[in-house]
């Protein structure tokens, strides 16, 4: 039986994505929502341990560069730690395939963002000598247009607005 659970810190993500999936109309998928901070290992066990999932693909991360500049601790806490205890559970559950969706920026990391990530990496392989039976897999995305984050999004308020456009790199 297939389903899908859609677990996430911010409802209005998880929400929307859910009508996403109800506008498909996959009405043989059930799909089920949980809200819950990927730091809170005690209530993501709970939640794994509920569901038994297959494959637990892993894209809570805060990705926007300048903010997390700004929040150094924060980016750590959730991209490093949050990683770390979601690949840690989903060995402990036997999860088969366990997908961290990563960034180009944690390559040749020079930025808070890209370290967070380049270590987020690191622990995922950490864990995966400790859980063999589980497959641990990162993927690397660069800017993906469009998507949450993206610069597209930025652009397309300020011209709707009558705004200029800004560009942030001294290089662009």
């Amino acid at each position: 039986i297939a389903e899908i659970c859609l677990l996430g810190k911010g409802e209005n993500s998880i929400f929307e994505t859910e009508q996403d999936l109800k506008e498909l109309n996959l009405k043989s998928i059930p799909v089920y929502t949980r809200i819950a901070d990927i730091r809170e290992a005690n209530r993501i066990d709970s939640i794994v341990s509920e569901f038994k999932p297959d494959v637990v693909f892993h894209a809570a991360a805060h990705k926007h560069i300048n903010l997390m500049e700004l929040n150094p601790c924060e980016a750590f806490e959730n991209n490093v730690i949050g990683t770390h205890n979601l690949a840690k559970i989903s060995g402990k559950h036997k999860v088969s395939a366990f997908v961290l969706i990563s960034t180009d920026k944690a390559v040749n990391p020079t930025s808070i963002m890209g370290c967070t990530k380049n270590h987020a990496e690191k622990a995922m392989l950490m864990v995966s000598r400790i859980y063999p039976e589980t497959k641990y897999t990162a993927v690397r995305f660069g800017n993906v247009l469009g998507s949450r984050g993206s610069v597209l999004t930025v652009w397309e308020k300020q011209l709707r607005s009558g705004q200029a456009l800004t560009v942030t790199h001294k290089d662009a």
